[in-house]
């Protein structure tokens, strides 16, 4: 009878999970973000229609894209919107698999539900849910290998070795930061079977690496022989030293940390990798530790935090802002530690809180929505003339990648740091109309014609007084001619 119930309540619980994530997944497709983030998306949407490439760190990712791609072509073929959903789903299926990662660690429906309510709101997952890139995704194979492990911890096997190797493997190939999952997810097995001797549990970890090793490498490699790298990446390759060129996970990771400065980056990359990103869970958690049952675990919590928080400092060197896409495997413990460290009553208000700090503090701070209008005046310019734009900055730069990421930008937020020449000081009027010349004159000779937004004049001109004086110099010397208002462009063409 005993055997009944369990399965009855588990199979109660699993059509929870299932509801819990066709709930999600219905929100985060009707909540898509107005605005982008990063870069990364407009690579992908040109990769997944670039045939046979495979993404050289992140080799899963696009064989899921082409299979949904294949799914959804009765409704649609265009790749802006199947990495969309992709996201989404990938969102969706995280919320199952939290929910039952906390369902296999306290076979409580209700505490199963709040984790799971926790997850789908928390600000780093929505916001990753409802835009294009790889996080979400991963955090679908992240959830179910932390669920997976939840019960290889209650019983060490080499089944539940196996099973957990599996998952992590998967993790790691949508992801490369799926390869923490080892290490944490080991120490976590050994520190929740401390009591019980360390035979039995250490017996099974060798099983969990040989699966995860076995499931990585084999797919990696044969994923890898199956296809090429972006073509994109092998003009990245002819740079020196260039990080992007790197061909596998580890040498990318070992680029980005010899040029860490841990001292100075750890601080923001506390902030806006884990503090907004997870709040309100990020401090939650470690309430837990006032109860003498649950300081434990917490310090454990802590120390895998401190890991990820300095892998993550050495990848983005607080440069970027990630909204905690590289700590995403901690959201399931925060909040199992953030409900244990509350009474029950509570749980409501707190996943409340979590849903209002997920719509606060979703989307990267100062991004805009793309400018569409200007992406589809600037891809029916380019398909009469080739054609290379200098743009402002991101609505601009989103709104012309959305409609055609094949189109040819030099975008003034990155150009500035370049054409300062790294000398720190403020070009003069003279300086600014060379370096305008040289671009031009590049253009020339690719047959393409330049064309300058006045947007972009704008932005440049807030920021270097010199800027108006040094264009007008080049507009008047390259014979430069305003495009007309029905081009739908505002802007001056040079040829």
């Amino acid at each position: 009878m005993t055997t009944v119930a369990t399965t009855h309540r588990n199979g109660q619980a699993r059509g929870e999970a299932i509801g819990l994530a066709a709930a999600a997944f219905a929100a985060y497709l009707l909540l898509p973000q107005a605005a982008l983030h990063g870069t990364d998306w407009r690579w992908l949407l040109l990769w997944l229609d670039e045939p046979g490439t495979v993404h050289p760190q992140h080799p899963g990712y696009l064989p899921l894209a082409h299979a949904l791609r294949w799914l959804l072509r009765p409704c649609t073929d265009d790749a802006f919107t199947v990495l969309r959903v992709l996201s989404a789903l990938g969102g969706a299926l995280a919320v199952a698999g939290a929910h039952r990662a906390a369902w296999w660690l306290a076979r409580d429906r209700g505490f199963a539900r709040a984790a799971a309510l926790l997850a789908a709101a928390a600000p780093a997952l929505f916001h990753f849910a409802t835009v294009i890139e790889l996080h979400a995704p991963f955090a679908a194979a992240m959830a179910f290998a932390v669920a997976s492990a939840v019960r290889w911890a209650q019983s060490p096997s080499p089944r539940g070795a196996l099973s957990t190797g599996a998952l992590t493997g998967l993790a790691a190939l949508v992801h490369a930061t799926g390869q923490l999952l080892v290490p944490a997810l080991a120490l976590a097995l050994l520190w929740a079977n401390r009591r019980r001797g360390p035979a039995r549990p250490v017996r099974s970890v060798p099983w969990f690496l040989l699966a995860h090793a076995c499931v990585f490498g084999g797919l990696f490699v044969a994923l890898r022989l199956s296809g090429h790298p972006p073509a994109s990446v092998a003009g990245f390759a002819a740079l020196p030293d260039d990080p992007a060129a790197a061909g596998d996970p580890l040498a990318y990771l070992l680029r980005w940390w010899r040029d860490a400065q841990f001292a100075a980056q750890l601080p923001p990359t506390v902030l806006t990798e884990w503090l907004l990103p997870f709040a309100p869970l990020s401090l939650l958690a470690f309430a837990a530790v006032r109860r003498g049952d649950r300081a434990a675990w917490t310090g454990l919590f802590g120390l895998l935090l401190a890991g990820y928080l300095v892998v993550t400092a050495a990848l983005v060197h607080a440069a970027t802002d990630e909204r905690g896409a590289y700590l995403l495997p901690l959201l399931l413990p925060a909040g199992w530690l953030a409900l244990d460290a509350l009474p029950r009553r509570l749980w409501p208000w707190l996943v409340l809180a979590t849903a209002v700090a997920g719509l606060l503090c979703r989307g990267e701070p100062g991004r805009r929505p793309p400018d569409r209008e200007f992406g589809r005046a600037a891809a029916t310019l380019a398909a009469t003339t080739p054609t290379t734009f200098l743009v402002a900055d991101f609505p601009e730069m989103d709104g012309a990648y959305v409609v055609d990421p094949r189109l040819d930008l030099l975008v003034a937020r990155a150009r500035y740091d370049d054409w300062r020449g790294g000398t720190g000081r403020e070009p003069t009027a003279a300086e600014i109309a060379g370096v305008l010349r040289f671009v031009a004159q590049e253009q020339r000779q690719r047959g393409a014609q330049l064309v300058v937004t006045d947007a972009a004049v704008t932005w440049f001109a807030q920021r270097w007084p010199a800027f108006p004086a040094g264009f007008a110099q080049f507009a008047a010397a390259a014979g430069a001619e305003r495009l007309a208002p029905a081009t739908g462009i505002a802007g001056l063409r040079v040829r």
